[in-house]
């Protein structure tokens, strides 16, 4: 059973790296809007949406980390 799991987290986390590479110019996007904060001034709304991103893209990535962490473990728990 704990290999099943262990499979499953692998195929989130394939599919979850698949969606991040067709998203690179997205990410890449985010990360240089977030020197903006501390270079130009912003509204309300554009600072909520470039933080917003940012914080999209660290879930997005700990998702990512934590399925093949914890895929790789449950994979190769003897029974």
């Amino acid at each position: 059973m704990n290999k099943i799991f262990g499979v499953i987290l692998y195929i989130i986390g394939a599919l979850f790296i698949l969606a991040f590479v067709g998203q690179i110019p997205k990410f890449l996007n985010a990360v240089l809007n977030l020197f903006k904060i501390f270079s130009s001034e912003l509204d309300g709304l554009q600072l909520g949406n470039i933080i917003g991103s940012i914080i999209y893209w660290i879930i997005h990535i700990a998702i990512i980390y934590f399925a093949f962490k914890y895929g790789k473990k449950l994979f190769k728990k003897k029974i």
